[in-house]
């Protein structure tokens, strides 16, 4: 349940750590996707083989256009990091990543539908089972959180993704994540019912009907801009709430801090720059071949 629990913190972790999702994902791509799928439907090995070559367009527009994205983000936090930082900056970083995430998911769709389309019918209702023993559980786990016990979980988030970043925190560091962490609105509920509301309207498309697979797409549309009240409500406020006291943390980060900042920045930019590099050389060695 910690992706519903944690949806706040996530995004703040996907603004601090980009660059090591970009090197772990772009770079795994051909193998943890067929993984992730054979978790909700059994492939056969051929299937296995043709989800990786399906992939293989959509990887090179990752290594290609994406990652010099990441680049100018990491050089954005850099700069930032130089002086203070306000809630805006933060929420203007985090809207890069959310941008950034829409972009692979509009993606990844077109990827699953033309995957879709070859799949068994027996396979489909496996799929289909598969998320609505997953909501369940979800739903589950929801109900055991009393509201104490959700506000600690997600300081535990914060926190860990702040170390993580700046190293050790102080005691009036790890303070503004407490009281953040506090002052969050529950977001599980409305993140489950909008996924409840997903999956309903998703299991009668996937009867494959003549058009099925533009109406996949434009309810995946859809979504986005229906979503209800309650839910964009919740999310906004946690997102304010988490701006703000991430600006907080980092406008009292010490010199210790910073370098660790710094030399995080650095690594994650070596490996997306190798990355580029990497595609960079093998496109020249396909043109000389």
């Amino acid at each position: 349940m910690s992706r519903a629990r944690s949806i706040i913190t996530l995004l703040l972790a996907g603004l601090l750590l980009a660059g090591c999702m970009a090197s772990f994902a772009y770079n795994r791509l051909d193998w943890l996707i067929p993984w992730w799928v054979d978790g909700y439907v059994d492939l056969t090995r051929d299937q296995r083989q043709l989800l990786k070559e399906q992939l293989a367009p959509t990887l090179d527009w990752h290594r290609e256009e994406e990652l010099a994205h990441y680049v100018v983000l990491l050089d954005r936090i850099e700069a930032g990091l130089s002086g203070p930082v306000d809630s805006a900056w933060v929420q203007a970083r985090i809207n890069e990543m959310l941008e950034a995430a829409r972009r692979v998911e509009d993606q990844m769709i077109s990827v699953a539908l033309d995957f879709g389309a070859t799949i068994s019918d027996e396979q489909i209702q496996e799929f289909l089972d598969a998320l609505r023993e997953q909501q369940e559980e979800y739903e589950r786990d929801a109900a055991k959180l009393n509201d104490e016990e959700y506000a600690e979980d997600d300081y535990k988030n914060l926190a860990s993704v702040m170390k993580r970043f700046l190293g050790r925190l102080m005691p009036e560091q790890k303070a503004i994540l407490h009281n953040a962490a506090f002052q969050l609105q529950r977001f599980d509920r409305a993140w489950l019912e909008d996924r409840k509301r997903w999956l309903e309207r998703l299991e009668p498309l996937l009867q494959r009907e003549p058009g099925w697979q533009q109406a996949i797409r434009d309810a995946h549309t859809t979504r986005r801009e229906n979503r209800t009240s309650e839910y964009t409500a919740r999310f906004n406020h946690n997102l304010g709430v988490v701006t703000q006291a991430t600006a907080d943390v980092l406008n009292g980060t010490n010199e210790r801090q910073r370098k660790h900042a710094m030399k995080e920045i650095g690594k994650i930019r070596k490996k997306i720059l190798k990355l580029i590099d990497d595609r960079r050389n093998g496109t020249q060695a396909e043109m000389q071949g």
